[in-house]
């Protein structure tokens, strides 16, 4: 009986585990197949990343500037549209938050960040 209800177990933590996993699953609701046209056609195949890895590498785009010492740095992105990012940052005493617009130049593959408003969180 013991094994029994110890496979059970098994099956059941299995089930859960691909339910978890199915969940955990990172799909951007705001940015989807239609948005990334318009980057593969010039060259961008993973949108998403590349747009998120171009702001990440550009710390000098965050409005806020660390106290005591500290650097501010990107913590978590989301690719809204082909305009627009949503970024929080922090220097580990300060945080923020901001909506980025964004335009990429389509010959260079540069992207230009702009602050459209940001969040002070203490």
């Amino acid at each position: 009986i013991l094994k029994y209800k110890l496979l059970a177990v098994e099956k059941e933590r299995d089930s859960l585990l691909l339910l978890v996993e199915g969940a955990s699953t990172n799909t951007n609701k705001w940015f989807g197949d239609m948005e990334s046209r318009m980057f593969k056609e010039i060259g961008i195949d993973a949108p998403e990343s590349y747009i998120r890895e171009m702001l990440q590498n550009n710390p000098s785009a965050i409005p806020l500037d660390g106290v005591l010492g500290g650097t501010m740095f990107f913590t978590d992105m989301e690719v809204l549209s082909t305009k627009w990012i949503i970024a929080s940052y922090e220097d580990g005493h300060i945080m923020g938050r901001s909506i980025f617009t964004y335009k990429i130049n389509p010959e260079t593959l540069e992207v230009e960040f702009d602050v459209l408003d940001h969040v002070m969180d203490y």
